[in-house]
Formats: structure tokens, sequence, C-alpha cells
């Protein structure tokens, strides 16, 4: 038996990591009592059964899907509310939904009768979904981060940006600003991300030269010999896969009910919704209101979209079986390596490629003092002075919570008391502009080479960090050269849209 007889573990030593990977549904109660004992309880004081586990997490509100049983009538009431602002999610992504946003866990069964009694023609629009299968290296987990911008908000005046990890389609970071090229912001982006170091990948845009500078600032000042390489490598021709793939998704499952809420003021002008991203004012009472809220709501979509497990696809040879988040964090449970843990595993042929720096180390901070200096204005939502008077304005609002329902009743009572202000007039307000773009092509090549990659027979590049970038095929010993074959195959830009 686990406990042996041994006392139960404090609750506060292990009620977190619990939490969090009761979010991943794929996992059994055994799954998840096996990771806690591995990960987060000292087995050599403490114990924990199953059956102590179970009353555990019932105790905490931890319930299942047949213990809360939901059934149409009860989730009825719950579909109305989330097919307003998730218009176009499939049976998959409402199950998550429902669970994530309204703490329901919902048998499919349950929704598929919900969707063939109140959705018929969704239902079959959906099955005539194609996929475009395309190929793409990496070596393992953290082995690669492609990083790509999105610019269809701009016409609302926001850019959207993301990072992702093409072996595990974890996403990294997905973020919404005012702006989504200067490369001061992509590196900030970066740094308050890395946990883990690997080589990135991206577009040749010019807001990635930043990112690719600091990056390998950080991988040189950790490896001397690096030095007078770029650890970064681009994509070009529409090949840079992963970043697509979430875009494509991204405006599938999330996007069709925000640009409903965005577009209001020329859909319906009848509401008298005043907003024009040209207009100072306007411009700044929008990004002050509108992007933590859109922000919230993406990093809601990315941890469930991280913490889902995608359907099983026959063509991929890379492990499959479990969430991005949890293979991401347990390697040893999918048979894959990770270019990242903490160094007592070192010997462990899952954790290979090992390059740790700690959080607070000083090699971060001169990188940011560098490249992503935190006093630029880039980094302001709204000017300082703007930002007092609206605060005050907002407080004394009642500081309403904002949701899709009164965004824009409390943008509206927000502007009308700011035109009042006679200070707002002699504030220094900006419209919305377009980035400006500090680096050319021309100048990153004078000041650092390109480091290739290496192509294959079908004219495809291993971009990855794997053995000096050769790719894992050269030089490694004999218990490794099973990786020689593991790469992501066939990318399809659906990527699976209904996840199991």
């Amino acid at each position: 038996m686990p406990n042996q007889h041994k006392p139960n573990p404090p609750l506060e030593s292990f009620q977190a990591p619990l939490k969090s990977l009761w979010k991943r549904k794929h996992l059994t109660e055994r799954q998840i009592l096996d990771r806690l004992l591995a990960r987060h309880i000292d087995t050599q004081q403490y114990g924990l059964g199953l059956t102590k586990f179970r009353q555990i997490r019932k105790e905490l509100g931890l319930l299942g899907t047949r213990q809360q049983g939901h059934t149409l009538e009860s989730i009825t009431e719950d579909m109305v509310v989330l097919r307003q602002q998730y218009p176009k999610a499939g049976r998959q992504d409402i199950i998550n939904l429902l669970w994530t946003e309204r703490q329901k866990r919902v048998s499919r069964r349950t929704v598929e009768d919900y969707f063939h009694r109140y959705e018929k023609d969704l239902v079959r629009q959906r099955r005539h979904r194609r996929l475009r299968r395309k190929r793409f290296w990496a070596a393992g987990g953290n082995d690669l981060w492609c990083v790509d911008q999105h610019d269809k908000w701009k016409r609302y005046g926001l850019g959207l940006h993301t990072a992702v990890d093409p072996f595990l389609g974890n996403i990294k970071w997905l973020k919404v600003w005012h702006s989504n090229r200067n490369p001061r912001l992509i590196v900030r982006y970066y740094l308050e991300t890395v946990r883990r170091l690997g080589f990135t990948q991206g577009d040749p845009g010019t807001e990635n030269f930043s990112l690719a500078k600091a990056h390998s600032y950080i991988r040189q000042s950790l490896d001397p010999g690096l030095v007078g390489t770029l650890q970064h490598r681009w994509k070009r021709d529409k090949k840079n896969i992963p970043p697509e793939i979430v875009w494509s998704n991204l405006r599938t499952r999330w996007t069709p009910g925000f640009e409903d809420i965005l577009e209001a003021p020329e859909r319906y002008p009848q509401l008298g919704i005043r907003y024009d991203r040209s207009d100072p004012l306007q411009y700044n009472v929008f990004k002050w209101l509108f992007i933590p809220w859109l922000q919230a709501e993406l990093d809601a979509y990315a941890d469930r979209i991280n913490n889902t497990r995608k359907r099983h696809q026959k063509h991929k040879i890379t492990p499959q079986g479990g969430s991005p988040a949890d293979m991401d964090e347990y390697p040893e449970e999918y048979g894959h390596v990770n270019h990242f843990t903490d160094k007592t595993n070192l010997t462990n042929a899952y954790y290979l490629f090992q390059l740790r720096i700690d959080p607070t180390n000083t090699i971060l901070q001169d990188a940011e003092a560098i490249y992503a200096p935190p006093q630029h204005q880039v980094f302001e939502l709204v000017p300082k002075e703007f930002e007092v008077e609206i605060e005050a304005i907002y407080t004394s609002l009642g500081k309403p919570e904002v949701s899709r329902d009164n965004v824009w009743k409390i943008y509206m009572d927000l502007l009308l008391r700011l035109e009042q202000q006679p200070t707002v007039g002699q504030m220094t307000l900006l419209p919305y502009e377009e980035d400006e773009e500090d680096y050319s092509a021309e100048q990153l090549q004078k000041e650092i080479a390109v480091y290739q990659g290496l192509a294959d027979d079908e004219g495809e590049c291993y971009l990855g960090g794997v053995n000096g970038g050769l790719g894992p095929a050269v030089g490694l010993p004999e218990w490794e050269e099973d990786l020689i074959d593991t790469y992501v195959d066939r990318f399809s830009d659906d990527d699976d849209e209904e996840m199991d």
C-alpha cells in the first residue's frame, strides 16, 4: 500500500498541485496521486492512499463528472451564455468551457444531446472540415519555442503575440497589447516566460531581432562556446507552422465572440458607443479598460488549451495521450525527452540537454536592461498621469467588474466623465500608431552571424539546439539514437480542432 501506515501529509503541502492536476481531466485519480507522490509529497515521512485521496479531493469540492451529475436541463442556461461568447466552439471546447468557466464537469453524451436538440445545423457544418498536413522538426520538449505576431485586431488598435512549443503544442505566452512588433516588448514576453532555455524560432520580421539578440546573449553567457553565433532562427514563406496553428485555432474557437463585442460600435450605432482608435482620448480609455480584460480571457484560453488532451492522430509519432502541460511537466510518463528540468534528473534519459537558469540570475536582469529597459514607453498601458485620473473615476463608479455584457457601458461612463475633466485636455495623449521597428535585417547580419539550420533530404530544416544544431543523429551516445526519428510530423492548420 502507498502509505505503509505513515501519517498523511499536511494538506497545504500538496493542495495547490492537486488543484492544478485536477484541471487535466484526462488524468485518472491514480495518475494524479502518483504524480503527487513522485513530486510533491515527502514519501520518507508521509503516505497517502487512494481512499484517503478521494476523501480529500471531495472535501475540497473536486467532484467528478458522475458525482456532479449534470443533465441537459442543468446546463441549458450555461450553454446559452457560452454560445454568445463562443459561437464557433465545438463539442470538446464546450465541455472544457463548462468546466473552466462554469465549474461543471459534464459528460460528452450530455453535450451531444444538447447539440442534436438545439444546434443540428452547426453539427452538420463541423463535419465538413479539411486538414492540411505539414512537417515540422523538433527533437523534444522545449527544444524550440516558435514566436509570431497576429495583426488582425489592429483595426481595433490591438496586437496579439504568441510563443508555442511545437513538440508538445504547449502555449508559452499569448499576449494582447497596443503593440506586437516593438522588439523590446517581445523581449519582455520572453524574459517573463523563461524558466527553461531552448532555441527560439520565428518569422523574419524585425520585431524578433531583439529577441534573437537577447536570447543569444543569455545562451552565450551560460555557454561561452556559443559566442559569435545567433541562437535564433527565422522561418520564411509561411513555414512558421506552429504559431499559425495557434492563430487558426484561436480565430475558430475564441475570436468570433469577442469580435462581436469589439465591433459593437459599428454594428449597433443605436447604442451610441463612440470609439475611434484615431481619437486620443477614446483610444486611451479603450486600452485601459479592454486590454487587461482581454488578457485575462486569453490567459484562461491558453490555460484551457494547455491542460486539455488532444485527439489521438495515427500519423503522429510524437508523444500523445496527455495534455501539453502534463507532457511538459511529466515527460517520463510519455517517453519523450524534455530540454528542461531540475538538476537532480540530469542522468535521466527523459531530461536531456539540460540548461537551467535561475529566474533571479543576473543574466536575465542584464538582458532586460539591455534589450527591454523597463522605463521604455512601450510598457506603459496609458500615460501615468492619465492612469491616475481614470483610476479615480473608475473608483467613483464603484469599480464594476468588467464582463462582455457591461464592458462598453463602463467604457462610455468613463469616457463621458473624462471629457468633463479640464485636466484631461492638458494631457499628451496619443492615438493608435503603427509600431516602429528598431532593427533591419541588414543591421542584424552585420552585428552577429546567423546560425542556419540543418537541412534534411526533403529540404526541411532542423532548427533546434541538439548537438550544436546538427540534430540528434550526429555524435550521440547509443541510448540517445532513438531520438533520431522524433519529430513533429504533419501538423495540420486545424491541429485537432476538437480535442479529447
